[in-house]
Parts: C-alpha cells; sequence; structure tokens
C-alpha cells in the first residue's frame, strides 16, 4: 500500500474540510439585502446590533466572512471601510484572503490584498494563501499574490511550492505559467520530492512532459532510489512511464519490471518488455518475474511473461522453479498455464524437491491432484530418498495420502509405509469406495472427503451415462432404480443438462411424470435451470422439435392434473 498517497490524501482533505465548514452570522432579509446591495450604512447598523453583548471583533470576522465566501466586493468593501480586522481568525481558523483565494474570486483577492491584509498568514491547517491559490488552479489569485511580492518558490505546508501543488492537481496552465516564471523545477519539499514526482504521483503525463522539457531533474535521487521512474512504476500509468521512457529512463533500473509485476500493473508491464525490459532479471535471491507472479498467483501476469518468452526452468538460490512456486501456494490456473507451456513438471531443486513434492509439504490438495493428472511422478525422492506420501504421511494429510497412493502401484510404496497406520487406513479407504455395492454408498464416502480415483469417476460416469440413457428411451423403471441407488434430483450431464432437461429433449412423457410426482415442490426451480447453451428445459424442448409435448405438459400443470405413475413397475425403485 502507498502510505505516501494516503498522507496526501488526508493533507488534501484536512483542507477542503477547514475551508468548507464555516459557520456564517444569522442574517435577517433586511440585512441580507444590505449586504448584497453594499449598504454601507445599513451594514454599520447591523454590526452595532449583532455586537450587542457580543464579541465586536468576532461579529465583524463573521459578517466579513459572509461577503468574501458570496464574492460581495462592496459589501467587503464597506466592513474594511468600517474597520473590520481584516487579518483576524474565526475558531475554526477561517481568514478572509484564503476564503477569496479559495473562491477564485480575483476581485475579491485584490481588494484585501489592497487593504493590506496579511498575505502570508495561514489557516489552522498550514495552508496560506499561495498553497490554496496553487492547489485550486486559480491563476489570476496566483498571480496577484505574486504581484504582491510572495516568491513563486515559497514553501508552504510540507515544504510545497505551488509547483508541488499544481502539478500534483494536473493544473497545466499554472504549471506553464510558473515555469514561464523561472520558478525552480527541483526544489524538494519536506520528503524530498520534486515537482516532478508530484506530477508523476497525480498521474499527469502532460504536466510530466511539461516539466521535462523544461529540464527538470529526470532521475532526482531520494534514499538511493530514481524516484521519478520510481513512482511511475508504482503508479503503473503507462503514459507517465512512456513518457518516461521516451526522455531517457533506463527501462531497466530500479527493478522496473518487477515492480509493475508484483504491483499487477499489466499494461505498465508489457509496456517495459516492448521497450526492451529484461524478462528474466533476477533479484538478489535469484527470482525472477516469473516467480514472484506465479508465487502471488497473478494469473494475467504470467500469462504476459510467458507470452514474452520468460524461462521457465530458471531457478531461484533456494532451486525453486516457478511452476514449485505456484504448487506451494495453490494457484491451480496459474500452475495449468505453465504446464500447458512446457514447464517441467519433474524439475528438482538441487536438493530432490519437485513441484508435486511441495505441493504435498503445503497440503495443498486440489494441487495434488492437478499435477498427479496431469503426470507428475508420485515416486520421485527428495535428496535423503523420502517420496512425496512420506511428507503427506507424517504431516497428517490423509486426503492426500489417498490421492498419492491411487495413482501408486503397491510395489512402489515404500518399505517402511507399508504397515504405517494413515497409509493402511488410506488404502482401506480407496478399496471401500472402489468396492461399494452402489452409489448410495459411494456417495456416503464421498461425503467422509475420500478421494476419487480415476476408477471409481470412470465407474460413477459410467452409471451416470445408464441414467440419461434410461430417459432418453423413456424408461421410467431404470431411472427409478438409479435415482434410488444414490443419484440426486440435480444431477446434470456433461452440457450441464438435468433431468429436466433430457426428459424435454427427449420427449419422455413417463420419465417426466415419475419426477414430477417425486417431488412437486421443485417444479418452480427446476424449469429455471439453464444449461450451458443458457437454455432451460422448456426451452430445449422448443428447440428440440417437441411443441406438442411441451404444450401437453404445460395445459397438465396448469389444469392441476395429477400425474399417475404404474407403481406396479417402480415399487421396488421408489425412492424412501
Amino acid at each position: 500500500m502507498n502510505y505516501r498517497i494516503i498522507f496526501v490524501s488526508l493533507f488534501f482533505m484536512s483542507f477542503n474540510y477547514s475551508m468548507d465548514t464555516a459557520i456564517h452570522p444569522i442574517l435577517n432579509a433586511q440585512y441580507r439585502t444590505a449586504m448584497y446591495q453594499g449598504d454601507k450604512e445599513k451594514i454599520k447598523e447591523l454590526l452595532l446590533l449583532i455586537s450587542e453583548g457580543n464579541d465586536a471583533t468576532m461579529v465583524g470576522i463573521q459578517v466579513l466572512r459572509f461577503a468574501v465566501q458570496n464574492n460581495l466586493i462592496e459589501a467587503a468593501q464597506a466592513l474594511i471601510d468600517l474597520g473590520i480586522d481584516g487579518n483576524a481568525q474565526t475558531e475554526d481558523g477561517w481568514t478572509p484572503l484564503t476564503a477569496a483565494v479559495k473562491n477564485g474570486c480575483a476581485e475579491m483577492v485584490k481588494l484585501l490584498l489592497k487593504a493590506g491584509i496579511n498575505r502570508s498568514g495561514t489557516n489552522k491547517d498550514g495552508w496560506s494563501p499561495l498553497d490554496i491559490a496553487a492547489h485550486s488552479g486559480h491563476r489570476e489569485s496566483l498571480e496577484l499574490l505574486l504581484s504582491a511580492g510572495i516568491d513563486s518558490n515559497a514553501q508552504g505546508i510540507f515544504g510545497w511550492t505551488p509547483l508541488h501543488s499544481a502539478a500534483f492537481q494536473g493544473h497545466e496552465e499554472m504549471v506553464k505559467f510558473l515555469i514561464g516564471l523561472g520558478a525552480d523545477l527541483d526544489i524538494r519539499s519536506m520528503d524530498g520530492w520534486t515537482a516532478l514526482h508530484r506530477a508523476i504521483q497525480g498521474g499527469h503525463a502532460n504536466i510530466v512532459r511539461l516539466l521535462l522539457d523544461a529540464n527538470a531533474l529526470i532521475d532526482a535521487q531520494w534514499k538511493g532510489r530514481n524516484m521519478p521512474f520510481y513512482v511511475a512504476l508504482e503508479n503503473g500509468r503507462t503514459d507517465v512511464l512512456k513518457t518516461l521512457l521516451d526522455a531517457g529512463a533506463d527501462v531497466n533500473a530500479q527493478d522496473s519490471l518487477s515492480i509493475v509485476v508484483q504491483n499487477e500493473h499489466k499494461e505498465a508491464a508489457r509496456l517495459l518488455l516492448q521497450s526492451g525490459a529484461d524478462v528474466d532479471a533476477p533479484d538478489a535471491s535469484g527470482l525472477t518475474c516469473l516467480h514472484k507472479a506465479s508465487k502471488s498467483g497473478y494469473t494475467a501476469m504470467v500469462q504476459l511473461l510467458l507470452e514474452f518468452k520468460a524461462n521457465m526452468r530458471v531457478i531461484d538460490t533456494r532451486g525453486f522453479t516457478p511452476l514449485c512456486y505456484a504448487a506451494e501456494q495453490g494457484h491451480q490456473k496459474v500452475a495449468q498455464l505453465l504446464i500447458d507451456a512446457g514447464a517441467d513438471i519433474d524439475f528438482k531443486s538441487p536438493t530432490g524437491i519437485t513441484p508435486l513434492y511441495r505441493a504435498t509439504q503445503h497440503g495443498q490438495k486440489a494441487m495434488v491432484k492437478l499435477l498427479l493428472n496431469a503426470g507428475a511422478k508420485v515416486d520421485s525422492r527428495d535428496a535423503d530418498g523420502f517420496m512425496p506420501l512420506y511428507v503427506a504421511v507424517k504431516a497428517g494429510h490423509i486426503t492426500i495420502t489417498e490421492m498419492l497412493l491411487s495413482f501408486m502401484q503397491e510395489s512402489q510404496i515404500p518399505q517402511n509405509l507399508i504397515h504405517n497406520f494413515m497409509v493402511i487406513r488410506a488404502q482401506d479407504n480407496l478399496r471401500a469406495l472402489e468396492q461399494a455395492p452402489n452409489l448410495q454408498a459411494k456417495v456416503r464416502l464421498l461425503h467422509r472427503n475420500v478421494f476419487l480415483s480415476s476408477r471409481v469417476k470412470e465407474q460413477l460416469r459410467s452409471e451416470k451415462t445408464k441414467l440419461f440413457d434410461a430417459i432418453k428411451e423413456d424408461n421410467v423403471e431404470q431411472v427409478a432404480c438409479l435415482l434410488k441407488g444414490g443419484f440426486s434430483l440435480n444431477t446434470c450431464d456433461q452440457n450441464n443438462d438435468t433431468l429436466w432437461h433430457a426428459a424435454m429433449k427427449y420427449a419422455s412423457g413417463k420419465v417426466l411424470a415419475f419426477l414430477l410426482s417425486l417431488y412437486p415442490s421443485y417444479t418452480v426451480s427446476v424449469w429455471d435451470k439453464k444449461n450451458n447453451q443458457g437454455l432451460t428445459p422448456l426451452e430445449v424442448a422448443v428447440l428440440s422439435g417437441n411443441g406438442l409435448f411441451l404444450q401437453d405438459i404445460v395445459t397438465k400443470i396448469m389444469a392441476g392434473t395429477p400425474v399417475v405413475v404404474d407403481t406396479k413397475k417402480t415399487r421396488s425403485c421408489v425412492i424412501q
């Protein structure tokens, strides 16, 4: 998080708060008219009336405040002529000149300056009229203040000059004006930043270009860094970065690519790469940008780096590849990207650590499954001779143990683990799932998080195929038996078609009647369910040419006709 930006934001919030929360004196219509007309006698009468029993100075400044904030020139002149102290502050730090400058009323500013009001006085937050003029972009007010003798390089709150404020706010014409006056381009604020830093921080490429064209230091150092380029990298503004690169900034300086990658500035990274940034430049730990993006799970950034031929086999000082980091953090999309791009799934570190080993160490179940399905060697050993299975057992990862065993032959299990309690338990779970007598038994085991091996998955796929084939054939007895066996009414095929989709697609009236008789309360939600093509069951019926069938079904539903099912044929299979 960029705390500097937060600090500056709070700084400007305090500015707005201090100027906008003024409380005006309560004026009746008569005296309000006098103020707007600049009637000096009425205003004098007003002051005497309100001052009774009150602090006359404070009353005067409040009335002057009303005049200034409403740009009532004649009223303000009348009040000054009556001796109101224009340098006095209200309790909340308000001064007439700061308000006039913020309002951008040059005529009021001119009047107050002519009256000799202190041009350098600050409000309670430390803002001077010059600070406010530069921040607000009121050039005429700024010119008047400078003409009154204020230095254009005067450093106000936090050491900012008018050029700092104008550059940060993106006031192009004011920046041009100040440059034309000869303002110091490289004067530093209290935190060591120049106007160029502020323009970059504000994301104003046009101001950056103006300052560079005027010979502002492009490599102004702060704490050993080329700060203008560094700030641009952190912000990730491609237009600002391009301006700096065009002006001669070193594309490989400041670990530039690494900064934008870690901040997920994809387009900024693309710009740097297109400008010649070294895609495989390592840091002190040997980590490249691909390592960092993979570890952080930045899928889009990994994709971009691969597009620019980032080296997937490069290792850091620990001997780990980008895939190893994706594996340990469980970033499946990144891992799949790397594998699809040709990453060595079994690459070993100097200590024999593979991505599968690392994923197992960190208990990343989904990642272990992905790597095994991608063909990772399950019996690969580290430098001490240990397999991932040993790591899983030692860490107590029962599901990962089951995963690894499901991809191993009996002969591959190390001798010292054959009689291990967790290994035996995992083998028993896998065996129980594979040999379960029916789907319900399998579902119960799966609900206990027993790993679904490829063999059992194929068994379930086969049973599901039978279910949808039975619907297609309108074989209500077979459908009933399979549902009783454990299939849910929410079962979908690979196209995300529900049982209702299939029944409507094939005009399977008996099956549809049976489904509706089992769970009539489902009749609302099931008709709204969409498949992968975005079609509901009714839409599938229409597109399948089953309009008459659909019409008959709708007619029965609307008429409230009870659905009759031949219970003699389905009695043995009715769901309990």
